[in-house]
């Protein structure tokens, strides 16, 4: 089905100067980040605090062709599907709901096993709430093409036919741009 490139918020340390304007109004930043990127993985705290309106507000900033993974807590709530902030309680189901087509799936931590030798693994379901497949790219191969490349056809193939996200933490603006030309010239989009 495909292999999603994306980071972890549109608001990245260190893009400031390197992928924004300068003068370019912060209120902007989602939709100039949308027209140069396919999607997003939206913080917990970040969508949470937005609410409902807040995320129907996000669709109409965005082009058609942009999706939203939203990220889960791991606290008790999460596995319930309610998700609080202060006095407000979200379901998980007004959040899609708010994002309509462009809510693309959910993205969590699961803890370490408790054995110690772990570590934490992103878990996450597509919009129709089937497993997919989440990994984060180690950032020491971030800026080779090769490496990368090679990371993302061993995630197609652990991926079999289901959909696959590939969350680029330390990524700079130029490493998603190159990562995303990657899967759609490898034809793993």
């Amino acid at each position: 089905m495909g292999i999603d490139v994306t980071v972890r918020g549109w608001d990245r340390p260190g893009w400031d100067r390197s992928f924004y304007p300068e003068d370019l109004p912060w209120d902007w930043r989602l939709s100039y980040f949308a027209n140069a990127f396919e999607s997003v993985l939206v913080p917990a705290q970040l969508w949470r605090g937005a609410g409902p309106q807040g995320l129907a507000q996000w669709t109409t900033d965005v082009p058609a062709r942009f999706r939203f993974y939203l990220e889960l807590e791991t606290a008790p709530a999460a596995a319930a599907g309610l998700l609080t902030t202060g006095s407000m309680v979200m379901d998980k189901a007004a959040a899609a709901s708010a994002l309509g087509e462009r809510f693309a799936g959910w993205v969590g931590i699961a803890p370490p096993p408790s054995s110690g030798l772990g570590i934490a693994a992103l878990v996450a379901q597509d919009a129709e709430g089937r497993p997919m497949l989440a990994r984060t790219a180690p950032a020491q191969i971030l800026a080779d093409a090769q490496a990368g490349l090679a990371w993302l056809k061993s995630l197609a193939a652990e991926a079999a036919s289901s959909h696959a996200l590939a969350v680029l933490d330390q990524a700079s603006a130029q490493d998603l741009r190159r990562w995303q030309l990657l899967v759609h010239l490898a034809g793993l989009a």
